[in-house]
Protein backbone atom coordinates (compact mmCIF):
# COMPACT_ATOMS: atom_id res chain seq x y z
CA UNK A 1 0.00 0.00 0.00
CA UNK A 2 1.13 3.53 -0.73
CA UNK A 3 1.45 6.28 1.85
CA UNK A 4 -1.96 7.28 3.24
CA UNK A 5 -1.65 10.80 1.85
CA UNK A 6 -1.18 9.37 -1.65
CA UNK A 7 -4.29 7.22 -1.22
CA UNK A 8 -6.32 10.20 -0.02
CA UNK A 9 -5.09 12.37 -2.91
CA UNK A 10 -5.89 9.66 -5.45
CA UNK A 11 -9.37 9.01 -4.08
CA UNK A 12 -10.25 12.68 -3.63
CA UNK A 13 -8.76 13.77 -6.94
CA UNK A 14 -6.48 16.41 -5.46
CA UNK A 15 -2.77 17.18 -5.49
CA UNK A 16 -0.50 16.74 -2.50
CA UNK A 17 0.87 20.00 -1.19
CA UNK A 18 1.98 21.33 2.16
CA UNK A 19 -1.05 22.40 4.20
CA UNK A 20 -1.51 25.79 5.79
CA UNK A 21 -1.87 25.59 9.55
CA UNK A 22 -3.45 28.61 11.25
CA UNK A 23 -1.69 28.51 14.61
CA UNK A 24 -3.29 30.19 17.62
CA UNK A 25 -1.20 31.52 20.48
CA UNK A 26 -1.00 29.43 23.64
CA UNK A 27 1.04 30.73 26.60
CA UNK A 28 4.00 28.48 27.38
CA UNK A 29 6.18 29.70 30.29
CA UNK A 30 9.33 27.99 28.96
CA UNK A 31 11.77 29.01 26.25
CA UNK A 32 13.23 25.55 25.77
CA UNK A 33 10.84 22.61 25.69
CA UNK A 34 9.88 19.41 23.91
CA UNK A 35 6.36 18.16 23.24
CA UNK A 36 5.04 14.74 24.19
CA UNK A 37 1.88 13.00 23.01
CA UNK A 38 0.35 9.68 23.96
CA UNK A 39 -3.10 8.29 23.20
CA UNK A 40 -6.44 8.27 24.94
CA UNK A 41 -6.60 4.48 24.54
CA UNK A 42 -9.32 4.62 21.85
CA UNK A 43 -6.85 2.71 19.73
CA UNK A 44 -5.52 0.05 22.10
CA UNK A 45 -2.68 -0.85 19.74
CA UNK A 46 -1.20 2.61 20.29
CA UNK A 47 -1.13 2.21 24.06
CA UNK A 48 2.44 2.08 25.38
CA UNK A 49 2.95 1.08 29.03
CA UNK A 50 6.59 2.15 29.28
CA UNK A 51 6.45 5.95 29.06
CA UNK A 52 7.51 6.26 32.73
CA UNK A 53 10.67 4.29 31.84
CA UNK A 54 11.32 6.62 28.90
CA UNK A 55 10.98 9.64 31.19
CA UNK A 56 13.34 8.00 33.71
CA UNK A 57 15.92 7.49 30.95
CA UNK A 58 15.80 11.04 29.58
CA UNK A 59 14.92 13.01 32.72
CA UNK A 60 18.43 13.77 33.97
CA UNK A 61 19.59 14.88 30.52
CA UNK A 62 16.60 17.17 30.02
CA UNK A 63 17.06 18.64 33.46
CA UNK A 64 20.77 19.28 32.95
CA UNK A 65 20.02 21.05 29.65
CA UNK A 66 17.15 23.12 31.06
CA UNK A 67 14.64 21.46 28.74
CA UNK A 68 11.03 21.17 29.88
CA UNK A 69 8.41 18.65 28.71
CA UNK A 70 4.99 19.87 27.55
CA UNK A 71 2.25 17.27 27.23
CA UNK A 72 -0.13 17.83 24.32
CA UNK A 73 -3.19 15.92 23.18
CA UNK A 74 -6.82 15.36 23.97
CA UNK A 75 -8.41 16.10 27.31
CA UNK A 76 -9.03 12.38 27.90
CA UNK A 77 -5.42 11.34 27.26
CA UNK A 78 -3.72 9.96 30.37
CA UNK A 79 -1.74 12.61 32.22
CA UNK A 80 1.96 12.12 32.90
CA UNK A 81 3.28 13.74 36.06
CA UNK A 82 6.78 13.67 34.58
CA UNK A 83 5.71 16.50 32.23
CA UNK A 84 6.32 20.08 33.30
CA UNK A 85 3.16 21.45 31.69
CA UNK A 86 -0.17 19.86 30.78
CA UNK A 87 -1.84 21.37 27.69
CA UNK A 88 -4.18 18.44 27.00
CA UNK A 89 -7.41 19.76 25.61
CA UNK A 90 -5.90 22.70 23.73
CA UNK A 91 -7.46 23.25 20.31
CA UNK A 92 -5.74 21.85 17.22
CA UNK A 93 -4.64 25.38 16.30
CA UNK A 94 -3.18 25.95 19.77
CA UNK A 95 -1.50 22.53 19.66
CA UNK A 96 0.09 23.45 16.35
CA UNK A 97 1.41 26.68 17.90
CA UNK A 98 2.81 24.79 20.92
CA UNK A 99 4.58 22.32 18.62
CA UNK A 100 5.89 25.11 16.38
CA UNK A 101 7.76 26.69 19.31
CA UNK A 102 9.19 23.39 20.62
CA UNK A 103 12.66 22.03 19.92
CA UNK A 104 11.60 18.37 19.58
CA UNK A 105 8.54 16.12 19.59
CA UNK A 106 8.09 12.55 20.77
CA UNK A 107 5.14 10.22 21.13
CA UNK A 108 2.92 8.02 19.06
CA UNK A 109 1.89 8.04 15.41
CA UNK A 110 -0.83 10.70 15.54
CA UNK A 111 -1.93 14.13 14.38
CA UNK A 112 0.68 15.92 16.54
CA UNK A 113 3.41 13.90 14.77
CA UNK A 114 2.18 15.27 11.44
CA UNK A 115 1.96 18.80 12.86
CA UNK A 116 5.57 18.46 14.04
CA UNK A 117 6.50 17.31 10.55
CA UNK A 118 4.78 20.37 9.08
CA UNK A 119 6.82 22.58 11.40
CA UNK A 120 10.02 20.70 10.43
CA UNK A 121 10.71 19.50 13.98
CA UNK A 122 13.01 16.70 14.98
CA UNK A 123 11.03 13.81 16.45
CA UNK A 124 10.88 10.22 17.61
CA UNK A 125 7.55 8.42 17.21
CA UNK A 126 6.24 4.95 17.93
CA UNK A 127 4.23 3.02 15.36
CA UNK A 128 2.13 0.00 16.25
CA UNK A 129 -0.97 -0.41 14.13
CA UNK A 130 0.36 0.94 10.81
CA UNK A 131 3.51 0.39 8.83
CA UNK A 132 5.71 3.49 9.20
CA UNK A 133 6.09 3.56 5.41
CA UNK A 134 2.31 4.09 5.09
CA UNK A 135 1.90 6.90 7.61
CA UNK A 136 5.35 8.46 8.09
CA UNK A 137 5.84 12.21 8.39
CA UNK A 138 6.06 13.74 4.93
CA UNK A 139 6.69 17.46 5.41
CA UNK A 140 10.14 17.46 7.02
CA UNK A 141 13.43 15.91 6.02
CA UNK A 142 13.92 12.21 6.72
CA UNK A 143 17.04 12.91 8.77
CA UNK A 144 14.87 14.81 11.27
CA UNK A 145 12.84 11.88 12.52
CA UNK A 146 13.20 8.38 13.87
CA UNK A 147 10.23 6.03 13.65
CA UNK A 148 10.16 2.99 15.91
CA UNK A 149 7.95 -0.01 15.28
CA UNK A 150 7.76 -3.72 16.07
CA UNK A 151 9.24 -6.28 13.72
CA UNK A 152 6.39 -6.70 11.25
CA UNK A 153 8.06 -9.55 9.33
CA UNK A 154 6.06 -12.23 11.19
CA UNK A 155 3.05 -10.33 12.47
CA UNK A 156 1.28 -7.57 10.61
CA UNK A 157 -0.20 -4.40 12.12
CA UNK A 158 -3.93 -4.39 12.70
Amino acid sequence: MAHLIEEYAKNLGCKISKPHLADHFYPIPFDKYITFHTNDEKVQAKHFDYWPTVFALIGDYLSSEGIKVVQIGGSKDPIFNQCDLDTRGATFKQMSYIISKSIFHFGIDSLPMHMASHHDKKMVCLFSNLFPSNASPIWNKKNKYKLLSPDFSKIKPS
